[in-house]
């Protein structure tokens, strides 16, 4: 009996592949490009007080849909004896200010805040607040009335 001739080379790989390999690796690849650079513009682009608030200011726009009210711990200057406001940006920049409990605070008193006789910056003991009037509040008082969408544009300006 004859053997059976074979035409043409004999290829191990499978082309074009059956898998999406390089289709997933950029996929992936841009997701980790777009985290950087989405934490280096929340890192260098806000402020302190701007990047502490953050996390409250999208919670408490995300469930003001289904929930009224939600626990928060806002800043708080105090002269250490019986006034205490609510830190605004004048009152605080970069530092760290250790907390008698929880983690240490990324910020420390500014050199107008002690002239005007505050002593301390704290975390409030945590406590409900109505989630569209703590929004409202933040945005206008830390973020001063600019979406965030648009505060990106005001920062690379």
């Amino acid at each position: 009996m004859p053997t059976v001739q074979r035409w043409g080379r004999n290829e191990s790989l499978i082309w074009p592949p059956r898998t999406y390999l390089y289709t997933l690796s950029a996929f992936f690849l841009s997701l980790a490009a777009t985290g950087l650079f989405v934490y280096v513009h929340f890192q260098f682009g806000f402020s302190p007080l701007e990047r502490y608030y953050l996390p409250y200011y999208l919670r408490s726009e995300m469930p003001s849909l289904t929930h009224h009210a939600s626990t928060y711990q806002l800043l708080y200057v105090s002269d250490g004896k019986s006034r205490a406001r609510p830190a605004l940006a004048a009152d605080v920049e970069p530092g760290a200010t250790p907390q008698l409990t929880g983690a240490p605070l990324p910020l420390a008193l500014s050199a107008q805040a002690r002239q005007q006789g505050f002593r301390l910056l704290f975390r409030e003991q945590p406590r409900a607040y109505l989630n569209k009037t703590l929004h409202a509040w933040i945005e206008h008082w830390i973020y001063t009335d600019v979406p965030l969408e648009q505060r990106r544009a005001q920062t690379t300006k």
